[in-house]
């Protein structure tokens, strides 16, 4: 085989994967765009919103980038609480055996609104890493002083003051009992996330809000308790 049909049999290859990444980037936004709108008539019916775009701030507790946005949010309310859902998705990039490349990740976030505004507060369950002697020493300043919930978790706060002020015992005893979610609070937000994506059956949405707002119940019955540290 010649140069020239080298050449030419190298080009069609291209043309065609060309192509098909074409292709693949259209049903991709055809799919998008049913999705929106299956989510936009579910929520008309079930009487909720959908805001698009909403400049909340809500990705920086997940990721810890400023940059990311979430695309929308839906709003209704459960249980008498004004709640939002919405899909985030990120890229990381990461050095591997064939270069540095990228992955995407799915992430779901369920939000609760409080009737007041809280001291800023994260908690989140442990890893591996985090249970070493140097690291436990390091988060003393921000735990609550019960070995049980310090072992497992770990709490993140500006403020250290904050702590006491936002948890108290029933959130305490609720993570010991490993009935609560990660999660964030800010002014009158409290966030969680799960891996994926909300999935086909949107009746169930409601739902999903169920360990959010039990963390919402609790920091505003502990508000009475809680003390500063």
């Amino acid at each position: 085989m010649g140069v020239s049909n080298v050449l030419v049999l190298f080009g069609l290859c291209l043309g065609g994967i060309l192509a098909f990444a074409a292709v693949v980037v259209v049903l991709g936004r055809l799919r998008a765009g049913e999705a929106m709108a299956t989510l936009e008539s579910w929520a008309r019916t079930s009487g909720w919103t959908i805001e698009r775009q909403p400049d909340t701030g809500w990705t920086r507790r997940v990721s810890g980038r400023d940059d990311d946005r979430v695309t929308f949010a839906v709003r209704g309310v459960v249980d008498g609480r004004a709640v939002a859902v919405a899909e985030y998705h990120y890229s990381k990039a990461y050095n591997g055996a064939l270069g540095r490349r990228g992955q995407t990740y799915d992430r779901v976030l369920l939000v609760a609104q409080l009737r007041r505004p809280a001291r800023t507060v994260a908690v989140s369950r442990r890893k591996s890493w985090q249970r070493s002697q140097h690291f436990m020493e390091r988060d003393r300043p921000t735990s609550v002083g019960v070995e049980a919930f310090d072992l497992e978790y770990r709490v993140e706060a500006p403020d250290v003051r904050a702590v006491r002020m936002v948890i108290g015992e029933h959130l305490i005893a609720e993570h010991i009992a490993g009935r609560l979610p990660d999660w964030s609070v800010e002014g009158t937000e409290v966030l969680t996330y799960r891996d994926g994506r909300l999935g086909g059956d949107l009746s169930g949405i409601p739902t999903q809000f169920s360990a959010i707002l039990r963390v919402a119940e609790l920091i505003e019955a502990d508000a009475g308790t809680a003390t500063a540290a």
